[in-house]
């Protein structure tokens, strides 16, 4: 009688012998067992079973398939082979849907090896890989997305193709969002926490540091092939590199591809990965967004994705939508921006008005006040601003420290004196020479959208004179303080320092702090009772 051949061995001896070929088959029929253990061991024996065809006969793998014609049983084979695998590829796809989080894990590991397996003259499997990350933003739960970024997106061929099949499919998948055929709050999600793995994971690595690659070969004969992009410099030869499984490389050359394992990422290649970085924020952001998720993007978009992007001027249609749609999100669109004027020279004459918009009593009320002045304190830093834009600034926010919380005034405060001494013609606000003192008679338009109409150098600062008897100790001292003449002469004060500071904490250390002060007496005589009367009794003690 036969020895029962148990499932791991299916796929060596598949392998090894082409007469053992129908095990190959009976592990793919197994890929649909029920029981979750018979799966995860199918799903290995597949893996040794195709590393081992791929180590003996790559050109099996090549896709298109060789056309060899009539030809040998082995070449036959080999095409079987090919079908099969395909065949493997899709059984596996399927399993992506599976109830089980092992399994889903397991399939996409199995997935990615076999692709790490291809080697030239084998294109990048682009097509196999497409569906992988199509089913990878399928994915209900994050355990699978977050297995990927931490395993597979440190290489650098693979962050290249999920960024490029990234553009591909959402806008396949937004036309689908907008007629109703996707649930488009888990494709968002899916697609944004892949991309802030990117981000993360790139951080870092931008500059001069080297990764190494999961494939042999990173070239596509797809439309969107990147062999040029891939290419050296100077050269047209592709570069292969070092991937997870084996070595196939024959001895005599292998010192010699050893030595090209890993590339620096200053090397050429950079330009592309960015073009495609910056392709998939882009085509991301054309997203359904959630307001959560819009705010947590517009806080990083300055610092860790303007600068790797080849365009980054491309951003200025979001960034503008952004900046009208009031509230948090204005404020927070901002840097970036600012960002585009100064640094990427980009003509926006109207920044400076919509930045004067957004001065609202309400701003000092919210969440992100302190980002947001500390935004403000930086945009108006330079010295050549226009006068009387810094003097519609000055007047626009004392105007709002009236009404503002204790902390909000103070940092108004700051500010304003900060900017009297980088514009030392503003302190004419000050001394109303020859302007009206009365907040009744004030030519102030506090309504007026244009800086440049709301009359503030023809105003006076009655506003500061208002905060001196402020009911709050410490905004009533710097009001007093700050605006006096030889302190406007002063170095600017820090406005890092005072958005710290809170009125509760100052309140908090007031009452507990413990003072020696002897104890006064309240009553010179001691009470007898709670009624001292003289014709009766009822009330005595």
């Amino acid at each position: 009688m036969a020895e029962k051949v148990s499932i791991h061995q299916m796929g060596e001896l598949a392998a090894k012998n082409p007469e053992n070929a129908n095990y190959i088959v009976d592990l793919l029929e197994l890929l649909q067992a029920e029981d979750e253990g018979t799966v995860l061991q199918s799903c290995d024996a597949l893996l040794v079973c195709f590393k081992l065809l791929f180590k003996e006969t790559p050109e099996w793998f090549c896709h298109p398939f060789p056309k060899w014609g009539p030809g040998s049983s082995l070449e036959h084979y080999g095409a079987w082979v090919h079908r099969i695998y395909q065949e493997c590829h899709k059984g596996l796809t399927l399993l992506m849907s599976h109830s089980s989080n092992s399994v889903r894990v397991k399939v996409m590991e199995v997935m990615m090896d076999l692709i790490g397996l291809h080697a030239s003259p084998s294109p990048f499997p682009n097509q196999i890989f497409l569906n992988l990350i199509e089913n990878l933003y399928k994915q209900e739960e994050s355990i699978v997305i977050e297995a990927f970024i931490d395993k597979y997106l440190c290489y650098y061929d693979m962050l290249y193709y999920v960024l490029k099949n990234t553009v591909k499919l959402v806008p396949v998948k937004l036309s689908h969002l907008r007629s109703g055929k996707l649930k488009g709050d888990l494709f968002v999600r899916n697609v944004y926490s892949v991309l802030n793995g990117i981000r993360l994971k790139m951080r870092a690595r931008w500059n001069n540091e080297e990764m190494s690659y999961l494939t042999h070969n990173t070239s596509s004969t797809e439309d969107n092939q990147v062999a040029g992009s891939l290419a050296d410099e100077g050269s047209d030869e592709v570069d292969h590199v070092s991937h997870l499984s084996e070595d196939v490389t024959p001895p005599a050359k292998r010192k010699k591809k050893k030595q090209r394992k890993k590339v620096q990422v200053s090397d050429i290649r950079l330009t592309d990965l960015k073009k495609s970085y910056g392709d998939a924020w882009l085509t991301f952001l054309q997203l359904p967004l959630t307001s959560r998720m819009l705010k947590e993007v517009l806080v990083f978009l300055h610092n860790d994705v303007m600068p790797h992007m080849a365009d980054p001027r491309r951003l200025i249609d979001f960034l503008t939508s952004c900046s009208n749609a009031g509230g948090v999100v204005s404020i927070l669109a901002l840097n970036g921006l600012f960002v585009l004027v100064h640094k990427y020279h980009l003509d926006y004459p109207d920044f400076y008005n919509r930045l004067y918009a957004l001065l609202e009593p309400r701003v000092l009320s919210e969440k992100y006040m302190e980002r947001f002045m500390y935004l403000l304190d930086m945009f108006l830093l330079s010295t050549h601003l226009p006068h009387y834009l810094v003097s519609a600034f000055i007047k626009k926010l004392s105007r709002m420290a009236l009404s503002a919380p204790p902390h909000g005034s103070v940092v108004v405060i700051v500010m304003v004196s900060n900017l009297m001494k980088r514009h030392p013609k503003c302190k004419a606000m000050l001394h109303n020479n020859g302007m009206t003192t009365s907040a009744k008679q004030d030519v102030f338009l506090s309504e007026e959208p244009d800086p440049k109409k709301c009359k503030a150098t023809e105003s006076f600062l009655w506003e500061i004179e208002t905060l001196k008897v402020h009911y709050v100790p410490k905004v009533a001292n710097l009001a007093k303080t700050l605006f006096k003449l030889d302190q406007l002469n002063k170095p600017e004060h820090s406005l890092g320092e005072h958005l710290d500071w809170s009125y509760e904490e100052e309140l908090g250390q007031t009452i507990s702090a413990k003072k020696n002060v002897e104890e006064v007496p309240i009553n010179f005589k001691p009470q007898e009772g709670l009624f001292l009367l003289e014709d009766g009794n009822v009330f005595m003690k």
